[in-house]
């Protein structure tokens, strides 16, 4: 639902969103999911923290859940919306790595209820 529901809103060519990474990184993705799923044991208190959120702010949870450090949170605060304000343009151009898969999903704090913007970078070369 999420990803046919950002495809929807911004889905820019050249670029890469949390719902459309690089085969590579999706095949790894696919290559891990059947072991995280065996491991439910391991993810249920996790869980459990994320059932119990009440703030709605997306940075302030994921800095407590230890996902986003200082300055991740700060490159977030200066991320503005595009004009059309679908979009989240993170400023530069990025290989795939954590720290830019963590600045996209950071990205979705900059947008509001009922009206999501859709964080992305655009990839080097």
């Amino acid at each position: 639902m999420a990803e046919s529901r950002c495809r929807e809103l911004f889905n820019p060519p050249n670029c890469i969103t949390l719902w459309n990474l690089p085969p590579a990184v999706e095949d790894a993705f696919e290559e891990n999911w059947q072991r995280w799923l065996d491991e439910g044991e391991r993810w249920a208190p996790l869980f459990k923290r994320l059932a119990a959120l009440r703030d709605g702010d997306l940075t302030e949870a994921m800095a407590g859940f230890e996902l986003l450090t200082s300055q991740q949170r700060e490159a977030v605060r200066k991320l503005r919306r595009s004009a059309e304000g679908r979009a989240v343009p993170l400023p530069g151009t990025y290989s795939v790595d954590d720290e830019v898969i963590t600045l996209l999903a950071a990205g979705f704090a900059r947008g509001e209820p009922g009206s999501p913007a859709i964080p992305y970078a655009r990839l080097e070369g």
